[in-house]
């Protein structure tokens, strides 16, 4: 919760008791307020208003007053009371899927296991720290506890810095031993499997998603972030530049709209003709249910070319369950629906496209970041390369040693 400006209130009148009442707008920790009742003791008669007016004044400046001293921090708050402040502190200099990120790891995780072990900012050491990654570990995977690590070391980085504030501590986190992050588990589809997985889907909902991550290499939220005015039909080309995911914001569940992730990430890429064609016959057919359905189509969400016939936005949860459905009925084991990505990049250099090419057509910000992920594939396809130029046979130590012998 963030330090609080004056807390609201007004004067209401109890219609059964006659009394008049306090009625004060208290912060909820999760975000908008609740009304709590005073009773004054006065009647709702001439002459009191103004009496309850002056208690209303009072009651605001006291329950601020307490509100402050709730949530300023000192040496002695627990550290995962310390965690949320900080959290409100920065919200609003963090994406939405940022904080929501944020959110789940400390009011779900991290919050509540310093507070269960009563550890205070005071007391805290990097034993502690590491006791709780070895206990998370037990349940999670090594990438999740890193998650965990990046909020408590900006969050101590953050009390570090304000030394003339009584909750300062002094920074301690290149003490703590970090867990090693588990290996990137990739699964790749070749392109026999892909056009299976195509015609599975053909005529479903899960259709165009698909294609578009398994030939595009598009993320979800970029799949769902498509609208038709990024669709350049007359020069062939279609504009990544926005993204959607549903997340839980503040305890509540949403639709967050943004830019990419990275700068990279918008990037322009050629239509194929056979996209082409799918995408003018989907307008065409969206053209068709907003005429059919009339009010109750929902034009919210007009230019996005993922909604349903009643103009809804598909949501991501039922994009990933319904395709983790449908690899498994297909014998492909557990996989993602980002791992279309990654088959759109491995079947790339199984053709031969430069690492650097498949960096810009995936948006990755750094090129480091595609040779490591997909360095393996490149050599491989350059071995198959090698088997195709046979002339170094004739060469070889049997075709030298039939050479040697004297005639």
């Amino acid at each position: 919760m963030a330090r609080p400006s004056l807390i609201s209130g007004h004067i209401r009148s109890h219609k059964q008791s006659g009394l008049l009442y306090v009625v004060l707008n208290l912060p909820k920790p999760e975000g908008g307020t609740e009304p709590k009742w005073i009773p004054t003791g006065l009647k709702d008669q001439r002459g009191n208003k103004k009496k309850a007016d002056g208690m209303l004044q009072q009651l605001r400046l006291e329950y601020t007053e307490k509100l402050k001293a709730a949530v300023e921090p000192n040496s002695d708050m627990l550290l995962g009371d310390f965690m949320i402040f900080w959290l409100s502190t920065v919200k609003s200099n963090l994406k939405q899927t940022t904080y929501s990120g944020y959110y789940g790891n400390i009011h779900n995780v991290i919050a509540p296991y310093f507070n269960n072990e009563g550890i205070t900012m005071r007391e805290l050491t990097s034993e502690h720290i590491e006791e709780f990654y070895s206990e998370q570990l037990l349940r999670v995977k090594p990438n999740t506890v890193l998650r965990y690590h990046a909020n408590i070391h900006k969050a101590l980085r953050f009390a570090a810095k304000k030394k003339d504030k009584p909750w300062y501590k002094p920074y301690f986190m290149e003490e703590v031993e970090p867990p090693s992050p588990n290996d990137f588990d990739a699964k790749f589809l070749n392109e026999d499997k892909v056009v299976e997985l195509v015609q599975a889907v053909t005529g479903r909902d899960l259709e165009l998603p698909v294609l578009l991550g398994a030939y595009y290499g598009l993320r979800r939220g970029e799949v769902l972030g498509l609208r038709w005015s990024c669709v350049d039909f007359m020069n062939n080309a279609i504009l990544i530049d926005h993204t959607v995911c549903e997340l839980k914001v503040d305890g509540e569940r949403q639709f967050v709209f943004q830019t990419p992730k990275s700068k990279a990430s918008i990037r322009s890429l050629p239509l194929d003709l056979v996209f082409k064609d799918i995408l003018l016959k989907r307008k065409q057919e969206q053209d068709e249910y907003r005429q059919m359905f009339g009010k109750a189509y929902n034009n919210a969400y007009r230019d996005y070319i993922m909604v349903n016939p009643l103009g809804e936005l598909m949501r991501p949860d039922k994009i990933s369950k319904k395709f983790h459905e449908v690899a498994q009925r297909l014998g492909y084991g557990k996989m993602r629906f980002h791992d279309l990505r990654h088959t759109c990049a491995s079947i790339m250099i199984a053709r031969g496209v430069s690492m650097k090419q498949v960096q810009e057509w995936l948006g990755h910000s750094d090129y480091q970041l595609t040779a490591n992920r997909y360095s393996h594939l490149e050599f491989q396809s350059k071995i198959k390369a090698a088997e195709t130029i046979t002339w170094l046979q004739r060469i070889g130590p049997a075709a030298i040693q039939s050479n040697s012998n004297p005639a």
